[in-house]
This record gives structure tokens, C-alpha cells and sequence, in this order.
């Protein structure tokens, strides 16, 4: 089943000066790198936020690579785990408003398409109650 999210109706504002990385996080996939990156673009006026499980060696300090969501959605950039290339293509992206923005619209197109719960909530009430081993579905509710 795809990530089970609630995504708002519209993506957010034109002007966000905030970068997302979607992922585990952990030792193995540069769990370090990401951290780094994270406060280089600060004094730029940029925020990075790191979503995702972290494992639990780096919960304190806190992927699969998303590399194919985001080539097959044209909703972000991907760049080699290189804290330099990461804060250029971040630095890039915030001084060029109209690619951030068709960036933006198309992963708000992605995730409503395929990671809002409420469309994913009946199938998973279903499989549930197949498992429980239910006889008649109960209806779920409507969010």
C-alpha cells in the first residue's frame, strides 16, 4: 500500500523556502551528509526538513533512494549524496521561483495521485477486515 498521507488541496504558496527529503534515515544511506546539508542553506533563508523512519543509531542525531519517484513525477532534482552538489542545486532551486514552484505543483499532483489516505483508506479498511477474518465489509468513514 502506498504511504497513507493526508495532502492538503493545494500545494503550498509560491515563495516556501523549504526543501524536503523523503527517505530512511540512517548511517548506511548518509544520514550525516543529510544533517550537514540541512544547516549549509540556513544563512541563505532556506529550511530542510528530513522525513522519513530513521533507524535507531541516528534517531538522536536526526533511504532508500527516492530517485525514481522523483524522475518519474519531474517533482525535484537529484543529486549525487555530495553535501556541496545538494547546497548548490538547493541554492539554485530558491533563485529560480517559476522551476520551484512547477516543481512543487507536480509533487502536490504526485502525492494527491498516489498518497492521500482517504483514497487509500477503503482498500486497507478491506484488507483488514479480510485478515480479521470479518464476513460482511463494514463501510469505512468518509474523511
Amino acid at each position: 500500500m502506498p504511504e497513507a498521507t493526508v495532502v492538503a488541496a493545494a500545494p503550498p504558496p509560491p515563495g516556501d523556502t523549504r526543501v524536503v527529503h523523503i527517505g530512511r534515515l540512517s548511517a548506511g544511506h548518509g544520514v550525516a551528509e543529510l544533517i550537514e546539508v540541512a544547516g549549509r542553506p540556513v544563512p541563505h533563508g532556506v529550511r530542510m526538513d528530513l522525513i522519513g523512519p530513521a533507524d535507531r543509531d541516528v534517531r538522536p542525531v536526526t533511504t532508500p533512494p527516492a530517485a525514481p519517484l522523483v524522475e518519474r513525477a519531474g517533482c525535484g532534482v537529484v543529486v549525487p549524496l555530495d553535501v556541496g552538489a545538494v547546497v548548490r542545486a538547493v541554492l539554485d532551486l530558491k533563485e529560480d521561483p517559476v522551476r520551484r514552484a512547477e516543481l512543487g505543483a507536480r509533487g502536490h499532483a504526485e502525492a494527491r495521485l498516489h498518497h492521500r489516505w482517504p483514497d487509500h483508506a477503503p482498500d486497507f479498511v478491506a484488507l483488514m477486515e479480510t485478515w480479521a477474518g470479518l464476513g460482511a465489509p463494514v463501510q469505512p468513514l468518509t474523511v
